[in-house]
């Protein structure tokens, strides 16, 4: 049973839709400034059709939402429920237009099933309005997509293959429309575990990578047998890079141990500390770098979101077995950290800073596993939790980077059987 040490306000009054047979859902319906929950989809991937091990699934663009997720078609193997994650789906993409009030979609984007359950799709959309994709991955290369045109999820490029062995992509668009990808790679001869980082410039080639962080790890060496996690990149509204990572022996059970942070002031050109001490790259585990936690577990599902001023939120959780006693710690820089359990009996949390400096968030509770929405103002020490009207078996909440369109929005799934999921929408009007 769930125990939050925060007081909880009342449950949201709010809209749940029903998903059609086509699975394209029936229009939206909001009233005033109430959130909206609404189930969007009914083919979820049965255990990971969201996944906030990637930090964006939403993006908003000229009146437009597009969610990605990863879809319970074409799964190579039916997961015995709860069990092993079994074969991957397609990657599909559906869009809500707030003008109209009208579901379009869902649109399948990969040409086929994804290798298995770290396929989980990264969204981002430049300027012009055109979507870029990132997908599949793990033990093959990642694929990337843009959109034939913009504004519109219909059709997608062929797709371009990305890296070696990638895993967990962080995609986002900066400066001059430029592509920022990040993602873990292990190479060919399966001896190294390195975060590298490529850039793509309009429909040029990706450039060649970049390696930030390297696990040193050293095969067959069980002093050394460390892989790496990246759990956040985030570009903040400062136009500040922020990356989270966590060391994970292997051989041990939960064994993440030590959370390191980064912050590039000069689109990955250069990586520094909090405080701007530079790092020399890459970053190594037997080096120095800035450990924001140590433990037996940390997080796989970090979070990190930067105001206009450059004052940074990080959001990690701990836990037992069983996804028991766990924690959320948050550490908030301003001129020096300062850290905090500001939860428990949760897990998962979310979180973005809107433009008016408030920060919104989803995260997920202890068994039977519900949602809940989580708010701060600046300086962001003190969180207030309301439940949402979501069914129990939901996981995985995802929040869009950016309130786009003076919304903050979120996804997760609720796990309906041992072949499928719902995918569930929630936004809420902010700033």
């Amino acid at each position: 049973m769930c125990i939050l040490i925060l007081m909880l306000a009342c449950l949201f009054s709010s809209t749940l839709g029903t998903a059609a047979a086509t699975l394209v859902p029936r229009k939206r319906s909001t009233v005033g400034g109430a959130p909206t929950v609404l189930l969007i989809a009914q083919d979820g991937h049965p255990k990971w059709a969201t996944d906030g091990r990637q930090d964006a699934n939403i993006v908003y663009y000229a009146g437009i939402t597009y969610i990605a997720y990863e879809s319970s078609e074409g799964l190579t193997d039916v997961e015995d429920f709860p069990g092993p994650s079994g074969g991957g789906g397609y990657v599909k993409v559906i869009s809500y237009n707030h003008t109209s009030n009208q579901w379009l979609g869902p649109f399948t984007v990969s040409d086929k099933p994804v290798f298995d359950n770290h396929g989980y799709p990264d969204l981002a959309v430049d300027s012009k309005g055109y979507l870029h994709i990132v997908y599949d991955g793990h033990q093959i290369p990642l694929k990337y997509k843009r959109s034939l045109r913009p504004n519109d999820a219909s059709a997608w490029t062929a797709s371009e293959e990305v890296g070696e062995r990638a895993t967990y992509p962080h995609l986002f668009v900066g400066k001059g429309d430029t592509l920022f990808l990040f993602y873990r790679e292990r190479g060919d001869s399966y001896d190294r575990w390195v975060e590298d980082m490529r850039t793509k410039v309009n429909d040029g080639p990706w450039s060649a990578p970049t390696t930030v962080i390297d696990a040193e790890w050293k095969p067959n060496d069980p002093a050394n047998d460390f892989c790496l996690y990246v759990q956040s990149v985030h570009l903040g509204q400062d136009n500040s890079i922020y990356m989270t990572w966590s060391w994970e022996q292997h051989g041990e059970t939960g064994g993440m141990y030590d959370v390191g942070f980064a912050k590039s002031s000069n689109w990955g050109n250069g990586w520094t500390w909090a405080d701007g001490t530079p790092y020399t790259l890459p970053i190594k585990r037997t080096g120095q770098y800035e450990k924001l936690w140590s433990g037996s577990y940390s997080s796989y599902f970090a979070s990190v979101a930067a105001n206009q001023q450059g004052q940074v939120i990080v959001l990690l959780y701990e836990f037992q077995d069983g996804w028991t006693d766990s924690k959320i710690h948050e550490s908030v820089w301003c001129a020096g950290w300062k850290s905090s359990v500001i939860a428990t009996g949760a897990l998962n949390a979310r979180i973005m800073i809107d433009y008016a400096g408030i920060a919104h968030g989803l995260v997920m509770t202890e068994y039977p596993y519900h949602i809940m929405y989580m708010e701060a103002k600046p300086p962001y020490t003190s969180w207030t939790f309301k439940n949402v009207d979501s069914p129990s078996q939901s996981f995985y909440p995802t929040v869009a980077n950016y309130a786009d369109g003076a919304l903050f929005e979120g996804t997760w799934h609720a796990r309906i059987s041992s072949d499928h999921s719902d995918v569930y929408y929630f936004s809420l009007p902010v700033g």
